[in-house]
């Protein structure tokens, strides 16, 4: 049972490691644990791998122990002015309350660190100038186009954008959206360097 359990995902963590055009790597620690697809792509390092995480559910008498499977995408970035940034799917009445927002207070007095966004999204980020450069540089075009794809947050922690979602690729429609989200970050990633060698020319 556990072995027809991990055959679709190491088929689909092969079709994942012919489009990056990378090794697949198998994991020797635990027999079940997925395997993972790393070296460089379009010219950054990258990682893609699966994991799983057990948590507490339920009340009182009712509480089990539920495993969840995970996966991440780890993208090199030369963040030099240390940015803080992240990205997830915008949710319901969101849009309402920026419209709400945007009719009681000036811009200054809503929230600095974090922008609710009309499209579908919502943008933390600890610089409000880096943050509309970035959108207005091509990152906003390339979430809308890519936001169907979007189930998880992409955030930028230090020298690396981090893609993660609760989800394990044992799926084609599964690896195609972990393979979008990797461009994604990549492009990300392009973008930000590129702000960064501007600035730092200054």
């Amino acid at each position: 049972m556990l072995q027809y359990l991990r055959d679709p995902i190491i088929r689909q963590y092969n079709d994942l490691a012919k489009f990056l055009q990378l090794p697949i790597i198998f994991a020797q620690t635990e027999w079940l644990q997925a395997p993972s697809v790393e070296g460089q792509y379009r010219g950054r390092h990258i990682r893609v791998f699966s994991f799983y995480v057990s948590k507490m559910v339920g009340m009182s008498e009712h509480k089990r122990m539920k495993t969840y499977p995970y996966t991440s995408v780890f993208v090199h970035c030369d963040n030099f002015y240390k940015y803080q940034l992240a990205v997830s799917p915008g949710r319901p009445g969101r849009k309402i309350l920026r419209k709400l927002k945007s009719l009681f207070f000036k811009e200054e007095e809503t929230d600095a660190g974090e922008r609710l966004l009309m499209d579908n999204y919502t943008l933390s980020t600890n610089d409000n100038y880096f943050a509309d450069a970035i959108l207005d540089n091509g990152f906003r075009d390339q979430l809308l186009t890519h936001i169907k794809s979007l189930y998880g947050m992409m955030r930028l922690e230090g020298n690396t954008i981090v893609y993660t979602e609760r989800v394990m690729i044992d799926r084609n429609d599964t690896r195609q959206r972990i393979e979008e989200m990797t461009d994604l970050a990549v492009e990300l990633a392009e973008m930000i360097e590129a702000f960064t060698e501007e600035h730092r020319a200054q």
